[in-house]
Protein backbone atom coordinates (compact mmCIF):
# COMPACT_ATOMS: atom_id res chain seq x y z
CA UNK A 1 0.00 0.00 0.00
CA UNK A 2 1.30 3.46 -0.90
CA UNK A 3 0.48 6.14 1.64
CA UNK A 4 0.10 9.86 0.96
CA UNK A 5 -1.93 12.24 -1.11
CA UNK A 6 -4.24 11.02 -3.83
CA UNK A 7 -3.10 13.76 -6.17
CA UNK A 8 -1.38 12.46 -9.27
CA UNK A 9 2.04 13.11 -10.70
CA UNK A 10 2.59 11.97 -14.25
CA UNK A 11 5.75 10.06 -14.98
CA UNK A 12 6.61 7.21 -17.27
CA UNK A 13 7.98 4.04 -15.79
CA UNK A 14 11.04 2.84 -17.65
CA UNK A 15 10.07 -0.72 -18.46
CA UNK A 16 11.56 -2.39 -21.55
CA UNK A 17 9.77 -1.39 -24.75
CA UNK A 18 6.36 -3.04 -25.00
CA UNK A 19 6.19 -4.02 -21.33
CA UNK A 20 2.96 -3.62 -19.39
CA UNK A 21 4.46 -0.78 -17.35
CA UNK A 22 6.06 1.04 -20.28
CA UNK A 23 3.49 3.86 -20.37
CA UNK A 24 2.09 3.43 -16.88
CA UNK A 25 1.42 6.71 -15.05
CA UNK A 26 2.66 6.97 -11.49
CA UNK A 27 -0.22 7.69 -9.13
CA UNK A 28 -0.44 8.67 -5.50
CA UNK A 29 2.48 11.11 -5.30
CA UNK A 30 1.92 14.60 -3.89
CA UNK A 31 2.60 17.26 -6.49
CA UNK A 32 5.10 19.03 -4.22
CA UNK A 33 7.25 15.97 -3.55
CA UNK A 34 10.54 15.87 -5.41
CA UNK A 35 13.74 13.89 -5.70
CA UNK A 36 14.13 10.70 -3.72
CA UNK A 37 10.46 10.58 -2.61
CA UNK A 38 9.24 10.48 -6.21
CA UNK A 39 11.98 7.98 -7.05
CA UNK A 40 10.86 5.71 -4.22
CA UNK A 41 7.24 5.94 -5.35
CA UNK A 42 8.18 5.07 -8.92
CA UNK A 43 10.23 2.10 -7.70
CA UNK A 44 7.29 0.76 -5.69
CA UNK A 45 4.96 1.31 -8.62
CA UNK A 46 7.34 -0.56 -10.92
CA UNK A 47 7.49 -3.36 -8.38
CA UNK A 48 3.71 -3.64 -8.40
CA UNK A 49 3.74 -3.77 -12.19
CA UNK A 50 6.33 -6.55 -12.14
CA UNK A 51 4.17 -8.53 -9.71
CA UNK A 52 1.18 -8.02 -12.01
CA UNK A 53 3.17 -9.33 -14.98
CA UNK A 54 4.19 -12.41 -12.98
CA UNK A 55 0.56 -13.00 -11.94
CA UNK A 56 -0.83 -12.91 -15.47
CA UNK A 57 2.04 -15.08 -16.71
CA UNK A 58 1.18 -17.67 -14.05
CA UNK A 59 -2.42 -17.58 -15.24
CA UNK A 60 -1.23 -18.25 -18.79
CA UNK A 61 0.96 -21.15 -17.62
CA UNK A 62 -2.07 -22.70 -15.92
CA UNK A 63 -4.25 -22.15 -18.99
CA UNK A 64 -1.61 -23.86 -21.16
CA UNK A 65 -1.25 -26.78 -18.74
CA UNK A 66 2.37 -25.92 -17.89
CA UNK A 67 1.76 -25.65 -14.16
CA UNK A 68 -0.20 -24.02 -11.38
CA UNK A 69 1.72 -21.29 -9.55
CA UNK A 70 0.22 -18.98 -6.96
CA UNK A 71 1.42 -16.00 -4.96
CA UNK A 72 2.16 -16.62 -1.29
CA UNK A 73 -0.19 -14.52 0.89
CA UNK A 74 1.67 -11.81 2.80
CA UNK A 75 1.51 -12.30 6.60
CA UNK A 76 -0.60 -9.71 8.41
CA UNK A 77 -1.00 -8.80 12.07
CA UNK A 78 -4.35 -7.38 13.20
CA UNK A 79 -3.98 -4.22 15.27
CA UNK A 80 -7.63 -3.37 15.85
CA UNK A 81 -10.97 -5.04 15.17
CA UNK A 82 -13.55 -2.39 14.30
CA UNK A 83 -16.48 -4.81 14.86
CA UNK A 84 -18.10 -3.95 11.53
CA UNK A 85 -16.43 -6.53 9.36
CA UNK A 86 -13.35 -4.33 9.04
CA UNK A 87 -10.07 -4.26 10.87
CA UNK A 88 -6.79 -2.40 10.97
CA UNK A 89 -3.69 -4.44 10.23
CA UNK A 90 -0.06 -4.20 9.24
CA UNK A 91 2.00 -6.39 6.95
CA UNK A 92 4.72 -8.20 8.84
CA UNK A 93 8.19 -8.90 7.47
CA UNK A 94 8.02 -11.56 4.79
CA UNK A 95 9.60 -14.92 5.53
CA UNK A 96 8.29 -17.06 2.69
CA UNK A 97 9.29 -16.71 -0.99
CA UNK A 98 6.80 -14.96 -3.25
CA UNK A 99 5.43 -17.83 -5.39
CA UNK A 100 4.95 -21.58 -5.03
CA UNK A 101 3.23 -24.22 -7.12
CA UNK A 102 3.55 -27.38 -9.14
CA UNK A 103 4.67 -27.98 -12.71
CA UNK A 104 3.27 -30.48 -15.17
CA UNK A 105 4.61 -33.89 -14.17
CA UNK A 106 4.43 -33.20 -10.45
CA UNK A 107 7.65 -31.28 -9.74
CA UNK A 108 7.22 -28.43 -7.28
CA UNK A 109 8.33 -24.87 -8.01
CA UNK A 110 9.19 -21.99 -5.72
CA UNK A 111 10.70 -18.61 -6.49
CA UNK A 112 11.34 -15.17 -5.09
CA UNK A 113 10.52 -12.25 -7.43
CA UNK A 114 12.33 -8.95 -6.99
CA UNK A 115 12.36 -5.66 -8.90
CA UNK A 116 14.97 -2.92 -8.94
CA UNK A 117 15.05 0.46 -10.66
CA UNK A 118 18.81 0.54 -10.37
CA UNK A 119 21.66 -1.09 -12.26
CA UNK A 120 22.54 -3.37 -9.34
CA UNK A 121 20.62 -5.96 -7.31
CA UNK A 122 22.01 -6.32 -3.76
CA UNK A 123 22.15 -9.90 -2.47
CA UNK A 124 20.79 -8.85 0.93
CA UNK A 125 17.38 -8.05 -0.57
CA UNK A 126 16.69 -11.76 -0.17
CA UNK A 127 16.48 -12.04 3.59
CA UNK A 128 17.89 -14.89 5.67
CA UNK A 129 14.56 -16.67 6.16
CA UNK A 130 13.71 -16.55 2.46
CA UNK A 131 17.21 -17.86 1.67
CA UNK A 132 16.77 -20.81 4.05
CA UNK A 133 13.41 -21.77 2.55
CA UNK A 134 14.66 -21.48 -1.04
CA UNK A 135 17.78 -23.49 -0.20
CA UNK A 136 15.76 -26.26 1.45
CA UNK A 137 13.34 -26.46 -1.49
CA UNK A 138 16.28 -26.64 -3.89
CA UNK A 139 18.00 -29.34 -1.82
CA UNK A 140 14.83 -31.45 -1.89
CA UNK A 141 14.80 -31.38 -5.69
CA UNK A 142 12.17 -28.72 -6.35
CA UNK A 143 12.56 -26.18 -9.15
CA UNK A 144 13.74 -23.08 -7.32
CA UNK A 145 14.47 -19.65 -8.79
CA UNK A 146 15.22 -16.01 -8.19
CA UNK A 147 13.28 -13.99 -10.78
CA UNK A 148 14.51 -10.41 -11.25
CA UNK A 149 13.24 -7.33 -13.04
CA UNK A 150 15.60 -4.49 -13.94
CA UNK A 151 13.53 -1.52 -15.14
CA UNK A 152 15.49 -0.67 -18.28
CA UNK A 153 17.23 -3.99 -18.84
CA UNK A 154 14.56 -6.68 -18.82
CA UNK A 155 13.88 -9.86 -16.87
CA UNK A 156 16.08 -12.65 -15.52
CA UNK A 157 15.27 -16.08 -14.09
CA UNK A 158 18.15 -17.63 -12.14
CA UNK A 159 17.98 -21.24 -10.87
CA UNK A 160 18.72 -21.15 -7.16
CA UNK A 161 21.67 -23.52 -7.42
CA UNK A 162 23.29 -21.05 -9.81
CA UNK A 163 22.27 -18.15 -7.57
CA UNK A 164 24.06 -19.69 -4.57
CA UNK A 165 27.18 -20.18 -6.68
CA UNK A 166 27.08 -16.57 -7.89
CA UNK A 167 26.72 -15.25 -4.34
CA UNK A 168 29.63 -17.34 -3.07
CA UNK A 169 32.05 -16.69 -5.94
CA UNK A 170 31.39 -13.26 -7.45
CA UNK A 171 33.25 -11.35 -4.68
CA UNK A 172 30.70 -8.53 -4.76
CA UNK A 173 27.65 -7.62 -2.69
CA UNK A 174 25.38 -7.30 -5.71
CA UNK A 175 24.90 -8.37 -9.32
CA UNK A 176 24.26 -6.40 -12.49
CA UNK A 177 22.67 -7.36 -15.79
CA UNK A 178 26.03 -8.29 -17.33
CA UNK A 179 26.52 -10.87 -14.56
CA UNK A 180 23.09 -12.35 -15.34
CA UNK A 181 23.05 -12.12 -19.14
CA UNK A 182 22.75 -15.88 -19.67
CA UNK A 183 19.62 -15.96 -17.50
CA UNK A 184 17.64 -13.33 -19.40
CA UNK A 185 14.11 -14.45 -20.31
CA UNK A 186 11.80 -13.05 -23.00
CA UNK A 187 8.94 -10.64 -22.54
CA UNK A 188 6.25 -11.14 -25.20
CA UNK A 189 2.64 -9.97 -25.49
CA UNK A 190 2.42 -8.95 -21.83
CA UNK A 191 4.01 -12.12 -20.44
CA UNK A 192 7.49 -12.67 -19.00
CA UNK A 193 8.28 -16.32 -19.74
CA UNK A 194 10.37 -17.07 -16.66
CA UNK A 195 9.93 -20.82 -17.25
CA UNK A 196 11.18 -20.68 -20.82
CA UNK A 197 14.24 -22.61 -19.78
CA UNK A 198 15.56 -24.35 -16.75
CA UNK A 199 19.04 -25.68 -16.24
CA UNK A 200 19.59 -29.41 -16.03
CA UNK A 201 23.14 -30.76 -16.07
CA UNK A 202 24.30 -27.54 -17.70
CA UNK A 203 21.84 -27.73 -20.61
CA UNK A 204 18.82 -25.60 -21.31
CA UNK A 205 15.61 -27.58 -21.53
CA UNK A 206 12.38 -25.90 -22.64
CA UNK A 207 9.40 -26.65 -20.41
CA UNK A 208 7.04 -24.00 -21.72
CA UNK A 209 7.28 -24.18 -25.48
CA UNK A 210 3.52 -23.61 -25.82
CA UNK A 211 3.53 -20.26 -24.01
CA UNK A 212 3.36 -17.06 -26.06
Amino acid sequence: MINGSTRKTKGKVGYPAGAVGANHKVKGAPSNVKGSSIGGLKARNNGYQFEHIIDITCQMYQKKGVGMIQKTPEPMRVLKNQNNGQFTCVFEKKAQPDYTGVLKGGKSIMFEAKHTDGKLFPFNRINDEQWKVLKTHHALGGQTYVVLSFTQWGYYSVPFGDWMQIVSTIKKKSVNVADLAVYRVPYTHGFVDFLRVFYKSGHRVSISANTP
